[in-house]
């Protein structure tokens, strides 16, 4: 299979520890948010503001941040705003880990928008995204691959507050051939069941071709016009290459730093 040869994706420089891409949203400009990391290209892959409405070009992005937990937050109003990047995400089944303060708005609903996706629906596995949705057994903490999805409860008293999630890919599967998929909330790893046993047997396979989305914070992979958008704020968000420890989840989520 051919493939386009991307020069600015390989490394020039050794990177010690877990490469990653980290959107900091403590500053807005020239209508997007920064990022950086040691993923080769990371500065390339700023957190630009679009919306749902492709009628309003001049939509008002004044109220977009607010304070996070750790300097300002991406303030989303769940009314079509959302941001897009250049990142492709991680492909195929690489491991994977997504780290985040987010904070939900009390009258959220029970919409399965999710904080960040990326990816190519409508094919099973090819896409993955991060979410908090309210199910008949309660609220839970979701990470889905569009076939496989995992889930993990989370108590009614977040609603308003800042939380800390994990959503840990290992790549592994276990003796049984069911893929190995970690939650962690506020520091703690959570138990996560399969919502669709039937879904067990699909892989991940990640797609991050030219077809398919590229990372966003507040909408879905396949997001048009009138589709819902997440009403809640987002701080403090890590895409690592790799898998974290529940010590290194830890110590991100009282330092923001490794």
């Amino acid at each position: 299979t051919e493939v386009e040869c991307a020069t600015s994706l390989f490394f020039q420089e050794f990177v010690y520890g877990i490469p990653y891409v980290h959107w900091s949203f403590d500053k807005l400009e020239n209508g997007g948010f920064e990022a950086d990391g040691t993923m080769p290209g990371a500065s390339a892959y700023r957190a630009e503001l679009r919306h749902m409405d492709k009628a309003a070009q001049d939509f008002d992005t004044s109220g977009c941040q607010v304070g996070g937990r750790f300097g300002e937050a991406f303030a989303m109003d769940g009314k079509g705003l959302f941001a897009q990047t250049a990142f492709p995400g991680m492909a195929w089944d690489t491991p994977r880990t997504f780290t985040a303060w987010v904070r939900h708005r009390e009258d959220f609903g029970s919409e399965r928008t999710p904080y960040c996706a990326w990816g190519r629906r409508p094919s099973y596995g090819k896409s993955w995204k991060i979410m908090f949705w309210k199910r008949a057994r309660g609220y839970q903490l979701c990470t889905s691959a569009f076939g496989p999805a995992w889930e993990s409860p989370i108590k009614d008293d977040f609603l308003n507050e800042w939380v800390h999630v994990a959503s840990v890919y290992t790549g592994r599967k276990d003796k049984a051939g069911r893929v190995e998929m970690r939650h962690y909330i506020n520091g703690v790893l959570q138990p996560t069941v399969v919502v669709d046993p039937k879904t067990e047997s699909i892989s991940v396979n990640t797609d991050t071709s030219e077809k398919a989305t590229r990372v966003r914070f507040g909408a879905g992979v396949s997001a048009k016009e009138g589709n819902h958008t997440v009403d809640g704020d987002l701080d403090e968000v890590y895409l690592f290459r790799g898998v974290l420890s529940e010590k290194q989840i830890r110590q991100l989520m009282n330092t923001n730093r490794l």
